[in-house]
């Protein structure tokens, strides 16, 4: 039996929910903190979701042929998104959220457009969005956010 991308994919998924249960059962709660919404919620809905996607992908039956993962210019694109991620994590680590947010929201935006947007508006969304992302974080929920060494 050929083991084909769609399966790979669903057993990648239930590897992956197994790890989640498993670094989510070595969060340490102390009983006074115990809460039904804590810290081991989200990982877990994350992992159930997972497991959901895995099973389905294992079992489902494909319509067609097994294609190509990615033509070249798919895994372009997609190192180039990895590279916004790695740039947006150095960004909140010398800059902090307020600036970070909306460099990665700019660079994302215009990755994903492909040039179909003028610069300046996917300028504007990302200041926008990246204003909103820190008023919810800092003000809304109360969150303190990376500030970033350089501290500006």
């Amino acid at each position: 039996m050929k083991l084909r991308k769609d399966r790979q994919l669903g057993i990648i998924c239930l590897l992956l929910a197994a790890f989640i249960v498993y670094e989510t059962s070595q969060i340490k709660i102390r009983r006074e903190e115990f809460a039904i919404i804590g810290p081991r919620t989200f990982p877990l809905i994350a992992a159930g979701i997972f497991a959901i996607c895995g099973v389905y992908f294992l079992v489902h039956k494909l319509e067609s042929e097994d294609k190509k993962y990615m033509t070249l210019g798919q895994f372009k694109r997609a190192m180039m998104m990895f590279g916004c991620y790695v740039i947006y994590l150095a960004g909140l680590y010398f800059l902090g959220l307020k600036f970070a947010a909306p460099i990665a929201i700019f660079a994302m935006t215009m990755l994903f457009c492909k040039g179909k947007i003028a610069w300046w508006k996917a300028l504007l969304y990302g200041v926008i969005f990246g204003a909103v992302f820190y008023g919810c974080y800092v003000y809304l929920f109360q969150i303190r956010v990376p500030m970033g060494i350089l501290g500006i």
